[in-house]
């Protein structure tokens, strides 16, 4: 398991060894993949990339001749996947005959997800078959991506569909289980099955004393942070956002939870992104951090149906959670004032302003 130090996607694709890719993206910047992303890999060994991407996005990329893919079809499978919700998943599996990586965090396939925004990215390096945590965890994943492409079988020729099952093949060799699945803490959410929050809540501690939270996107009633209060109504909760770019259309006045500005946390340029997603809940004796896709909304979190979107997060446990959440700057995030009232519904202003402005093609992007 990778530390809180910055990494480079690409740097570790660089390393070599590897023979297949697969990338998952709500959306990407397919030109930026094909002439950065997939010569790399290719220049590193792997000759078999797929990259599955969110099926309305991937249709807005083909309506510019700047942003259509040129190669997809022949030099790599892309696999547009559609969802009631939003095909949310930020993942990356780098495999080879020896080792494994597994990525899973809140980064896209941009050029800004990969070098640019602030996010959290959880790397786990597989050392072979012998390395019985990572290969869970990439078993697990694998299952994962497994499942959301099955279920474009009534959408997709079969033809792409297989190519994008035939990772398995690359996979299988190191992907042993040890553990129970589900175990090396690798949860994900597709539509019909089980919702992420039923998943992560037999493993908090009892009682839960404080939460932080640091999203990008809210949904519109703020009801995934409502729904936090009043599962644990004494808990100290924090939820970390920038204010000059959060998404965020909620009247929050009416929650206890605490709103403080990222900025005072973690420095940053005038192009700093804030995009990472991740909750911190402690306890008296131990502490949880989950961190991937999932932003703090309810159709990331709270449902499968109807709009429900599909995730892929990472959850770590005990010394592991409280390092990782120190190291991050997240534990910075309970000693902050709370942000004023005007400063919130100049937030809550902004958000609607920028919706309301939108274009179709760009109103497709406050998916949460």
């Amino acid at each position: 398991m990778a530390d809180a130090d910055p990494i480079s996607i690409l740097d570790i694709v660089k390393r070599g060894g590897y023979e297949a890719s697969l990338i998952t993206s709500f959306n990407a910047t397919l030109p930026f993949y094909e002439e950065v992303v997939l010569r790399r890999l290719v220049a590193a060994g792997a000759r078999h990339n797929v990259v599955l991407m969110d099926a309305a996005q991937c249709a807005q990329s083909w309506m510019s001749e700047a942003s259509r893919p040129r190669l997809a079809g022949h030099a790599y499978t892309l696999v547009p996947m559609r969802a009631e919700g939003a095909f949310h998943p930020k993942v990356c599996i780098l495999v080879g005959p020896k080792k494994a990586s597994v990525l899973i965090g809140s980064h896209n396939l941009t050029l800004s997800g990969f070098g640019f925004n602030r996010e959290v990215t959880n790397w786990i390096e597989v050392d072979g078959a012998n390395d019985t945590d990572g290969a869970a965890a990439l078993a697990d994943t694998w299952q994962l991506v497994e499942h959301w492409i099955e279920q474009q079988r009534p959408h997709l020729p079969v033809q792409v569909v297989e190519a994008a099952m035939a990772f398995s093949n690359f996979v299988q060799p190191l992907a042993t289980r040890s553990k129970g699945q589900g175990l090396s803490g690798v949860l994900g959410q597709a539509p019909g099955g089980q919702t992420l929050w039923k998943q992560l809540l037999p493993r908090l501690p009892s009682p839960v004393n404080r939460i932080a939270v640091i999203g990008a996107f809210f949904d519109a009633k703020c009801a995934f942070v409502q729904a936090l209060e009043t599962q644990w109504p004494l808990a100290e909760i924090v939820v970390t956002i920038d204010p000059e770019t959060v998404q965020l259309t909620a009247d929050v006045s009416h929650l206890r939870s605490r709103f403080v500005d990222a900025r005072q946390i973690w420095a940053q340029t005038a192009t700093t992104y804030l995009h990472a997603k991740a909750l911190y809940f402690e306890g008296e004796s131990t502490a949880v951090f989950v961190s991937g896709s999932a932003n703090p909304s309810w159709p990331a979190w709270m449902t499968t149906d109807g709009h429900g979107n599909s995730e892929a997060v990472m959850l770590r446990t005990g010394a592991s959670a409280t390092v990782a959440a120190e190291d991050l700057g997240i534990l910075a995030s309970f000693a902050q004032v709370a942000l004023g009232e005007d400063v919130l519904e100049q937030v809550a202003a902004r958000t609607r302003t920028e919706i309301g402005r939108a274009s179709c093609r760009e109103r497709v992007c406050y998916v949460v």
